[in-house]
């Protein structure tokens, strides 16, 4: 079935660019469905570009609901994408974080091993002394 929209009485319109020669019923909207011979067609072929219609607007509330899902889901890829970049952020300060704990546990260690040096010396400094103390014991006696 071709569909055509009445043309307003001051507008021409070429026929054969507006009215391509078929032999299919033609129906033009706000006129009677007629053949291609002009005779009025019968009432189904009105049901059918009716079906028609209802078929098209069908299909265009889908394509509606399927935009709206696709922009939904495009809102969410959003969403999602600012979630990672904050939890790139985060993750970026806590990284900078452990660096510095990890640079204040080394210099821990570090000072933990001078004051360990510090202890040894002290012991071998205690063991001369009471080495040094044992032999003047032993002189005076």
């Amino acid at each position: 079935v071709e569909v055509i929209l009445a043309q307003p009485s001051n507008v021409t319109v070429n026929a054969s660019s507006s009215r391509p020669s078929t032999s299919h019923p033609t129906t033009i909207i706000g006129q009677p469905p007629t053949t291609p011979g002009g005779l009025k067609t019968p009432s189904s072929t009105l049901s059918t570009t009716e079906s028609h219609i209802m078929n098209l607007e069908s299909m265009i509330e889908h394509l509606r609901v399927l935009e709206r899902r696709r922009m939904a889901a495009e809102r969410q890829s959003e969403i999602r994408q600012s979630r990672i970049q904050q939890l790139e952020e985060e993750n970026n300060a806590l990284n900078l974080q452990a660096e510095g704990l990890m640079m204040e546990v080394e210099r821990l260690k570090a000072d933990n091993d001078d004051q360990n040096a510090k202890i040894e010396k002290y012991e071998d400094e205690i063991v001369e002394l009471i080495s040094q103390n044992r032999r003047l014991k032993g002189k005076a006696t």
